[in-house]
């Protein structure tokens, strides 16, 4: 996993306000969803518009668009994920949404036009 931090350099802490085992969960999910399928993971840090964005990027080789809204629903597994060497029962992208939400947080999924995948965690700033 390699993490690189875009926010502009201030002195100032970054806070948010969040459930922290939420929040840990959630992006304990994301990552090993990005190891797991693609092999590894970039973290990358960002500020915009009052928020935290927390970007999971991957290699991999991306989700089809007519999935990429269903890959948030329990029990749901893209076609090519089912192979049993992945394991997993289709619940750590719920589990991460819904972890989100309880920090008053969004989380979305998009293929990369250099292929892979970002899912972003927008946090609210305090």
């Amino acid at each position: 996993v390699e993490f690189v931090d875009e926010t502009p350099q201030s002195k100032d802490p970054l806070v948010v306000s969040a459930r922290t085992l939420c929040l840990k969960r959630c992006l304990e999910n994301l990552i090993s969803n990005a190891c797991t399928y693609a092999g590894e993971a970039t973290l990358v840090l960002k500020i915009s518009q009052g928020a935290a964005l927390v970007c999971v990027c991957d290699r991999g080789p991306g989700i089809p668009q007519e999935c990429l809204e269903h890959i948030f629903e329990p029990y749901y597994r893209v076609e090519g994920s089912r192979n049993r060497s992945f394991g997993g029962t289709g619940l750590g992208l719920a589990i991460a949404r819904n972890m989100a939400i309880l920090n008053a947080a969004e989380l979305r999924v998009q293929n990369l036009a250099q292929g892979g995948l970002m899912a972003e965690l927008k946090i609210p700033l305090c």
